[in-house]
């Protein structure tokens, strides 16, 4: 019996890499043209050229003189091993991201097995085969792919972590390789370990394990971190003479945060706060992040209302450029604001007449649709799934808590730190699997609910 379940096992996870990979591939070939710019963005170039020099001088360069400082090496060391193995051309980074692209998942799989059941898993990894965002970024050369594929990993093992106090070191150290490695790809992954380390420590301390365990898992979990990122910050103090891990760490430097986004809330705005761009290079870090944090202080309400407004934008987020790019649609898509706009009020005939006076074609306006269709399904089954289990023990129960609390906890760091004006849809990618997860369990609660009710017998006076 035990052989029948564990081929069954093994056959759902093969036909998962099977569809996954035949949809992706498919798509690209019929859709990709031999144009690059369908498969990249302005930032790309900035991941292109570190993973050339790479290959040809074994060194980081931002140019032909200068060393990588406004990137980190995970997203170029990536390219630059998708080019060694099928070949230096753009086809081949997007070759090796649709590959990597059942990982999710099977993630999104285990995930759900381990805190539910077979039937949440399976429905899970659907939701994320047809996720129309994992589409749009498997097919674009930006870091948010690779990242969220090694953040999917992440919550894997952080659930392994949470639902079994006995966890063994290596998951815990893979955990803390999986973080550090993400780190490396995206900068704003650096402080996530941190609040992991501590819900590890809480988790242990709940089920009285030793002070032995309790250090040794925390040193496993901080190594490769020590290691992997602090060896980055090594090499740049070594180059730059700053211990700095990334140039994106300077919030001057990172615009998505701060002065400009903020002009359109507030019209008076305080010009002293700001930092003289001028100056600025001849300040230190602690020098240039300090009116930022007069910022915050001195106007709450105004952080809390920029920060709301990019927490919708970013959950709600309607137009997936990739896909656009994808389809041959981005530059209508960009001229037809109005008609997204309309869309977005739910205004149709409006958003159709706007879209025949910009002369767009109606598959554009049909492609945001139904990612605002498909947005608004996914969280009414999320709200489903987390209301009603509230009252049935599907998903919250003792043995499961912590690894719930951990991914809800997820979901509200990147929330924190990528809600901004800037927000974009693609800052939701690494989380986008957690909302998955908790929608699969609203729409097996739905199922469960409509066959009760087909099942009861008719009372007849």
């Amino acid at each position: 019996m035990r052989t029948l379940t564990n081929n069954k096992h093994f056959l759902l996870i093969l036909s998962i890499l099977c569809i996954t990979w035949c949809l992706r591939f498919f798509l690209f070939f019929l859709c990709y043209h031999g144009d690059p710019t369908q498969v990249t963005s302005h930032d790309s170039h900035t991941y292109l050229y570190p993973a050339y020099s790479l290959i040809t001088t074994g060194h980081y360069l931002e140019s032909s003189s200068h060393p990588m400082f406004h990137r980190t090496p995970g997203y170029p060391t990536f390219i630059a091993l998708a080019f060694f193995l099928l070949g230096q051309q753009t086809t081949a980074i997007i070759y090796l991201q649709i590959l990597l692209s059942a990982i999710p998942p099977l993630c999104a799989y285990f995930i759900a097995n381990k805190l539910v059941d077979r039937r949440v898993a399976l429905v899970a990894a659907s939701l994320m085969i047809g996720d129309y965002l994992w589409w749009g970024f498997t097919y674009m050369i930006l870091t948010d792919f690779l990242f969220a594929v090694v953040i999917s990993l992440s919550l894997y093992l952080g659930v392994l972590i949470f639902t079994n106090p006995h966890f063994k070191y290596r998951v815990v150290f893979l955990l803390g390789c999986s973080l550090a490695i993400a780190t490396l790809i995206r900068p704003v992954g650096y402080l996530l370990v941190f609040p992991v380390g501590g819900g590890v420590m809480v988790y242990l301390l709940y089920h009285r394990c030793s002070v032995r365990r309790l250090l040794l898992s925390l040193v496993m979990l901080l190594l490769a971190s020590i290691l992997l990122v602090g060896g980055w910050q090594v090499r740049n103090k070594i180059v730059f003479n700053t211990f700095q891990y990334t140039e994106l760490i300077d919030f001057h430097n990172a615009s998505v945060f701060f002065p400009e986004n903020y002009q359109r809330y507030l019209k008076d705005y305080p010009q002293e706060v700001l930092p003289l761009a001028a100056n600025s290079g001849q300040l230190s870090l602690r020098q240039r992040i300090k009116p930022y944090v007069e910022l915050l202080f001195h106007y709450p309400l105004l952080t809390a209302r920029v920060m709301s407004v990019g927490a919708l934008k970013l959950l709600l987020g309607g137009v997936s450029s990739p896909l656009t790019r994808l389809f041959g649609y981005l530059d209508e898509i960009v001229v037809a604001t109005p008609a997204k706009q309309a869309l977005l009020h739910i205004r149709i005939w409006r958003a159709i007449e706007l879209s025949q006076e910009f002369h767009v074609h109606w598959q554009s306006i049909a492609l945001v649709f139904t990612i605002l269709a498909s947005n608004a399904l996914l969280y009414f089954f999320i709200f489903i799934g987390v209301m009603i289990s509230r009252t049935r023990p599907l998903i919250f129960n003792k043995r499961t808590f912590f690894a719930h609390l951990f991914l809800v906890g997820v979901v509200f760091y990147f929330l924190l730190f990528s809600a901004n004006a800037a927000a974009y849809e693609r800052f939701r990618l690494p989380f986008q699997i957690i909302l998955d997860f908790y929608a699969a369990v609203g729409v097996v609660i739905l199922i469960r609910c409509f066959s009760s009710v087909k099942s009861k017998p008719c009372r007849h006076s």
